[in-house]
């Protein structure tokens, strides 16, 4: 998976000076150079503010700060209240939380705003892949590189795009491309640790899961698809190294579903009962796992006979 997660690169930004008409009395001729140096001296510090405050948005957002990235976009619509970097700035609030009709509308009117535009196909590239627009997802990103090739995100979104329909030498080309541009990115690292888990080469992924996690130790789909990877590699008790007692039987479930993948009914029948007793409550999804454990049991009987 792709996880929510929220980080790109900034450019740098041209600002519009505006010339504001006074109402009232007015003096003819020139006010002089003292006049005009300190009109420019203002212009230029509001130019400073205004760039400082998108770069702050940018790192809140790439942070997950969500709070202090309303903030900052409600004083960048100080200086204009249609501030092309707030806007985006709000769709990817909307994106980061799972709303994607709207940060879909968001991004949509912004893909003619030249600061913007690039970032806001990206946005909205993330946000088809995430409702499953596979193609549409693709077309976007597509635009994004061309208008700007350093933005990681769409190279990653286009890693996962061929993943999807097992193109693997494209994805690995994507993950590749948005690592240089973003080395420590654990969910770079994570997504090519799923690719390679598709493709069933079970080391590769679990080292990159492992990178991931030590980029990152809160990356929790990281740590999931770590649980998978060693699963597969018969290494059970190793994936559940670690595991807090409120995910235990969701993880005792992922190792107990590996294990019967793979044929080793013995060790997905101990998992599975574990995940019914390491369970508050009754656990629906352990005993419908047990339930299909025992007709893979019974059909593999019946073959023998």
């Amino acid at each position: 998976m792709i996880p929510r997660a929220k980080v790109w690169r900034w450019r740098n930004l041209a600002f519009a000076i505006l010339a504001i008409g006074l109402a009232g009395c007015q003096t003819t001729g020139s006010q002089g150079p003292a006049a005009d140096q300190e009109t420019a001296r203002l212009l230029a510090t509001a130019a400073e503010d205004e760039a400082r405050l998108v770069r702050d948005l940018g790192q809140a957002l790439e942070k997950g700060e969500l709070s202090k990235a309303r903030i900052l976009i409600e004083r960048l619509r100080s200086f204009r209240p249609d501030q092309p970097e707030a806007r985006l700035g709000e769709g990817e609030i909307e994106l980061s939380q799972g709303h994607y009709a709207a940060a879909i509308a968001a991004f949509e009117k912004l893909l003619t705003v030249s600061p913007v535009s690039a970032r806001a196909h990206q946005g909205l590239g993330l946000a088809f892949l995430l409702t499953g627009r596979s193609d549409a997802a693709k077309k976007h990103f597509d635009i994004a590189l061309e208008l700007d090739p350093n933005l990681w995100r769409s190279w990653n979104g286009l890693g996962y795009y061929h993943d999807v329909y097992k193109q693997w030498v494209e994805s690995e080309k994507n993950y590749t491309q948005a690592l240089k541009l973003k080395p420590e990115s654990a969910a770079v690292i994570n997504n090519r640790g799923f690719s390679r888990l598709l493709q069933s080469q079970y080391e590769q992924a679990a080292e990159d899961f492992l990178a991931a996690l030590r980029l990152n130790p809160k990356l929790t789909v990281a740590r999931t698809n770590l649980q998978i990877a060693f699963a597969w590699l018969g290494k059970y008790e190793q994936a559940l190294a670690g595991v807090s007692p409120e995910t235990l039987p969701r993880a005792l479930n992922n190792v107990g579903y590996v294990a019967m993948l793979r044929g080793d009914y013995s060790a997905a029948e101990a998992y599975f009962t574990r995940a019914m007793d390491a369970s508050p409550s009754y656990d629906e999804q352990a005993a419908a796992n047990l339930r299909r454990l025992d007709a893979l049991k019974s059909n593999k009987n019946i073959s023998k006979k």
